[in-house]
């Protein structure tokens, strides 16, 4: 016993990194849905609706036309784990704690089935909407449409300063005002539309005094809509503005019941995600891959739904050719011809039972998956594996694995970690954050210095030459992380550059510096201990602003819908990092107190 504490009193460095990889692995190994095989009596669709719904005829109707099964409750419908659920309901069944409740049952099932939402402000606007969507899974099957637009409110956190609209040509994007006039002219001429920008239950913001209503909707053909916006699916709300597109002929609408944390969505901003869906990976299959991004970044429960059929598909075949497959030793690799520049959906038949996705040139996922990855989302089911990328165009090669490679998951994890404290945490105004706690850590340290100067007990020179190699060292080494990580970071879709920011590597610095001299200058292990915290403040004060952003909107929520909408899990991961940080920096530290000669 006595020889195990000396051995824990020596080596408690090496104990506490061992604990920390540990943490990070346990972590990685236990959040998300495994990868497996398809579940038995698995079945391809179902409809849902209960049968004391207004809406219930229709959901008959459904089943018969579409020769489905008909079950009466989420329980019965996710048993036969589904690839496509009709959710039949009028919107006065529907509330904030229902659709939070329906989002937990999800959630709880663990695979991403494609949900379409059938319903409307009345039993025939719901059974339009059912109706134009089977129509135009025949129409685009035979033509494929070409008319796309992607409409950008204002958003000065996305650099967007000015709302635009983009119209999708051959060459490139056509860009103009947008304003409510634009806008209806897009809808009555797109295929396809998807908006980003702020919004609520009743209308899209188009800029700070325009609000877009159900009321400013003219007529519209059969276009697909999808919204990055807060609340816009609350549609038991007066004046829903996803309801008014249903009732003015939409074929589909797309948006969030709760409010969303912007850059979770994969193309949100111009690359219109559905643009290149086929009938083996159709619109509803994205959206339910957009769920599971939300849930790696912010969402406790999915809460982005689709209004009309899931099967609407914009293509008749997949936009790309298959070169070669090889299966050997557990890994199987998949080689693909001829796709064109975009957000690119592949389905690989028998490729659910493998748990790692890795699609070459653009990044790796796994079943297990915690974080967020702008570029790159897979899932599968019922045996398939679902791969949905970005790509700049041309041949392409997956591969599988039954696991991840050794050790990908710990370093998958510090690495994310990394890029989000050194590249994402100084945008929007967090790198005077850091600058101003930086000159706060500075004037903390000069008075301490002055009061131990009067006491004649100030540290030696030669201390304070240290703390500066100390810092410059820690500015440099995140300041060469960050620029080697640029091309590479996936933490956030925003179009915004990920640059290493110079006011916060000065930040960086000068927190580095004045709390090795506060550490130095410390008597006792609480001075020791908030130096430490001073150094890493660069990572862990975003960490717990975050944490108590969300625990407190979770807080305020549960006592409407009963459970909590967000998740703090990626604040957790990066403050793992701000704990490597601080190993980092108090090893250094007790190196340089044993340099010093002179008593404190």
């Amino acid at each position: 016993m006595i020889l195990k504490r000396e051995y824990m009193i020596r080596h408690w460095r090496f104990l506490i990194v061992v604990g920390f990889l540990t943490g990070l692995g346990w972590l990685f190994a236990g959040v998300g849905a495994a990868a497996g095989q398809p579940a038995e009596n698995s079945v391809r669709m179902v409809v849902l609706s209960s049968p004391q719904s207004e809406y219930y005829p229709l959901a008959v109707d459904i089943a018969q036309k579409e020769s489905i099964p008909l079950a009466d409750s989420w329980e019965d419908t996710l048993a036969g784990s589904p690839a496509v659920v009709y959710w039949v309901t009028s919107p006065g069944e529907l509330s904030d704690s229902r659709m939070a409740e329906v989002g937990l049952i999800l959630k709880s099932h663990g695979s991403f089935p494609s949900v379409g939402l059938i319903t409307g402000s009345t039993l025939e606007d719901a059974r339009q909407l059912w109706l134009r969507g089977r129509q135009l899974r025949e129409e685009w099957a035979q033509q494929e449409p070409d008319r796309f637009y992607a409409a950008n409110g204002e958003f000065p956190t996305a650099d967007i300063d000015q709302a635009q609209l983009l119209k999708w040509q051959k060459d490139g994007f056509e860009i103009s005002a947008l304003n409510k006039v634009s806008l209806s002219d897009a809808l009555q001429q797109a295929n396809y539309l998807t908006f980003t920008g702020h919004g609520a239950g009743r209308y899209l913001r188009l800029d700070a005094e325009t609000e877009y209503t159900a009321g400013d909707l003219p007529s519209l053909p059969p276009v697909v809509i999808s919204a990055a916006s807060c609340q816009t699916l609350r549609i038991w709300n007066p004046d829903s503005i996803a309801l008014g597109f249903i009732r003015q002929g939409a074929a589909a609408y797309v948006g969030f019941v709760f409010s969303p944390m912007e850059g979770f969505l994969m193309g949100e901003f111009q690359d219109l995600p559905f643009r290149y869906t086929w009938p083996g990976f159709p619109i509803g299959q994205v959206v339910a891959l957009h769920n599971r991004g939300t849930l790696q970044g912010f969402a406790n429960i999915p809460f982005y739904y689709l209004l009309g059929d899931p099967l609407i598909a914009f293509r008749a075949a997949p936009p790309y050719e298959l070169a070669s497959d090889v299966e050997e030793d557990g890994r199987r690799t998949l080689v693909y011809q001829g796709a064109p520049a975009g957000i690119i959906p592949v389905r690989v038949a028998g490729g659910g039972s493998y748990s790692y996705v890795e699609v070459v040139g653009v990044g790796a996922t796994s079943s297990h998956d915690p974080v967020f990855h702008s570029r790159l989302q897979a899932t599968s089911l019922n045996g398939d594996q679902y791969i949905l990328f970005q790509h700049k165009g041309g041949d392409f090669t997956i591969r599988l694995a039954e696991t991840p490679p050794w050790g990908w998951g710990p370093a998958h994890l510090l690495l994310f970690a990394l890029d989000e404290i050194t590249l994402f945490t100084p945008l929007n105004g967090g790198d005077w954050i850091i600058f101003i706690l930086g000159c706060l850590g500075t004037a903390a340290a000069a008075l301490r210095f002055l009061a131990l100067r009067r006491q004649n007990a100030a540290p030696a020179r030669q201390v304070g030459l240290n703390c500066l190699v100390i810092a410059f060292g820690t500015a440099l080494a995140l300041g060469v992380y960050a620029k080697l990580r640029e091309p590479y970071f996936a933490g956030n879709s925003k179009p915004v550059p990920f640059e290493l920011n110079w006011l916060w590597m000065g930040g960086v610095f000068l927190l580095a510096c004045s709390g090795s001299g506060l550490y130095m200058m410390a008597r006792k292990w609480i001075g020791k201990f908030a130096a430490l915290l001073v150094i890493t403040a660069p990572a862990l004060f975003p960490v717990v602003f975050g944490l108590v952003v969300v625990e407190v909107t979770n807080l305020l929520i549960r006592q409407q819908v009963g459970i909590s909408i967000y998740t703090s899990h990626l604040y957790a991961i990066s403050g793992a990092a701000g704990g490597l940080w601080l190993l980092i920096a108090l090893a250094l530290l007790l190196w340089l107190r044993r340099r010093v000669t002179r008593p404190i």
